[in-house]
């Protein structure tokens, strides 16, 4: 049985798939540092965030503070698709 998927139906579902998917990346490579530090994480912005927290207090000595986390945020670019 062959079952017909309304057209709006299928873009919304392609809309929400794509929305779901969309994924940030923080990489320390584009920072110099005395470590000449390697990590690249991608995942949601907000997981990344946590993440690049962490990992710049853990590793590198930062404090967690506003503007930390507000220059993390603002290195932090748009996964692109590996194809």
């Amino acid at each position: 049985m062959i079952s017909l998927i309304k057209v709006d139906d299928l873009i919304k579902s392609k809309e929400v798939k794509k929305s779901m998917t969309k994924r940030m990346v923080a990489d320390c490579r584009k920072f110099p540092s005395e470590k000449n530090c390697d990590v690249y994480m991608s995942g949601s912005e907000e997981h990344v965030l946590e993440a690049a927290v962490q990992h710049a207090v853990g590793s590198h000595g930062h404090k967690d503070t506003p503007e930390l986390r507000k220059q993390i945020r603002e290195m932090m670019t748009e996964e692109t698709a590996q194809v």
